[in-house]
Formats: C-alpha cells, sequence, structure tokens
C-alpha cells in the first residue's frame, strides 16, 4: 500500500477548525496538545456512555475479554473469513501477544504515533507486513508495517489493526489503528499523521475502515460491500481490488 498524498489545505484545516464542532472535537485537541507537552501526565477526557451487549466471541483461544462491548460503538461483526487471512499469520501472532498489562497512555501513543511517522516510508513486501522487531530497527516500513509496529508498542488487547482506504474510492488500501482510551475511539495513522485523531472528528469519506484484527477475532465493517452476489466464494471475494498492487511495482 502505497504511501499516501499529501493532505490537500482544505482536509488538514477540517479537523479541529470546522463550524461548531462537536464538543467532544474540542475536549480533544487541548487534550492532545497536554499529553505531548506534559509526557507524564495521563489525560482525562469526560467519560461517555457505552452501549450495552454481549462481546464478540474470540476467535483466537484467549479467555481475557474487554469488560464491555467496545467494539459495537465501531459498527463492527464478527466474521470467519477476510481476503487478507493469508497474509496475516505473522502479523495475527504479534496481536495475539498483547496483554492488558502497562497499555498506553494518551501521553505515550502520542509519542508512539510521532515517531512512527518519523520511520521511512518503505515497502518491501505489498501483502505482508514487516514484523514488528524488523520496522524498529530499520526504522523504516509501510502503512501496514508502522500500524502492526504501533499495536504491539501500545501493549493494548482491545485496539484493533484496521484496513480500509484513507479516502473513499482511493486506487490503494490503508492501514491505521482504532485504539480506545477514556471513553472514545482514536484513529493512530504513523504514515500520514504526527498525532491520535478522535474518530468522532473525522470527516465522512476518509478512514474508510473494510476489516480489522485483534487479539479477539476479525471483525468487517459495515462500509465492506466484497461480496457482489450470492455466487462469489471466499476465493473470488479474495480476488477484488481491495489490495492492489501499485501500478509498476
Amino acid at each position: 500500500m502505497p504511501e499516501a498524498d499529501p493532505e490537500p489545505v482544505h482536509l488538514r484545516q477540517s479537523l479541529f477548525k470546522r463550524p461548531a464542532p462537536p464538543a467532544s472535537v474540542r475536549r480533544a485537541e487541548p487534550e492532545i496538545r497536554r499529553a505531548i507537552a506534559v509526557p507524564n501526565r495521563t489525560p482525562s477526557l469526560p467519560p461517555r456512555p457505552m452501549p450495552s451487549g454481549p462481546i464478540p466471541a474470540p476467535r483466537f483461544g484467549k479467555s481475557m475479554r474487554p469488560s464491555h462491548d467496545v467494539y459495537r460503538e465501531l459498527g463492527v461483526v464478527p466474521t470467519s473469513f477476510t481476503p487478507y487471512d493469508r497474509y496475516m499469520g505473522d502479523a495475527r501472532q504479534v496481536l495475539e501477544e498483547t496483554s492488558s498489562r502497562n497499555p498506553a497512555t494518551l501521553a505515550v501513543a502520542c509519542r508512539l504515533v510521532e515517531k512512527g511517522r518519523k520511520f521511512r516510508y518503505v515497502s518491501r513486501d505489498p501483502y505482508r507486513p514487516d514484523l514488528p522487531d524488523t520496522t524498529a530497527q530499520r526504522k523504516s516500513g509501510d502503512c501496514k508495517s508502522k500500524a502492526l509496529w504501533l499495536y504491539q508498542q501500545l501493549n493494548d488487547p482491545t485496539a484493533l489493526y484496521v484496513i480500509g482506504k484513507a479516502e473513499r474510492g482511493a486506487k490503494s488500501s490503508h492501514a491505521w489503528l482504532y485504539w480506545y482510551y477514556d471513553e472514545r475511539w482514536w484513529i493512530l495513522d504513523p504514515t500520514t499523521r504526527s498525532t491520535p485523531v478522535a474518530v468522532s472528528s473525522i470527516a465522512s469519506g476518509r478512514y474508510v475502515p473494510y476489516y480489522s484484527f485483534g487479539r479477539y477475532g476479525a471483525y468487517r465493517h459495515g462500509s465492506t460491500r466484497l461480496y457482489g452476489s450470492e455466487e462469489d466464494t471466499p476465493e473470488v471475494a479474495a480476488r477484488r481490488v481491495l489490495f492492489l498492487r501499485p501500478k509498476g511495482k
């Protein structure tokens, strides 16, 4: 997945400068600034009510689960098949090894995203992410490798490794993380951004998720339109244009 083009000026200005932004956005921006300025401080954001309901059953056989179903807010459903399964072997091992011990704070997440953003953009395999140790040692990687490195560094079992599109209609796929902290979801994208961004602040048509992977299984997002007909098999679906090889490579 090639690196995204620089954002147009109107998109860069749209996150926290739109007229009358939601209250959650106005609260989030100063928290990000303070988290960066005071590394040892643990920010406390205003809580939001969570939807009730059962959590998805884990696919990886892990007994530890989130205390409540934080994934419902993202509109995902568990799935036993994705077009990326054949490329996710090593990545899934990294996802399974996360634990709830010493998960990252918002201040730590800010520093990690900034560090990953400084890694050079290098794609060594168009489909499989590098292991986090390789990304760290070489200080380089593409979007999927940087996102997997960041997932390991966060050490939060509720985080999700996401494959989708940076913009609706983009020709190439993109990878980032969804991270749940202080009762809200954040986008962590060390490929194109230097700080976390609240999901509620993202403009429509940006960061369109297709599939997510985490310690507890794989999920399909509502924006996924993979099967064109009931006759489509997983093999046919896997050849669709979710993971396009860049032209000339």
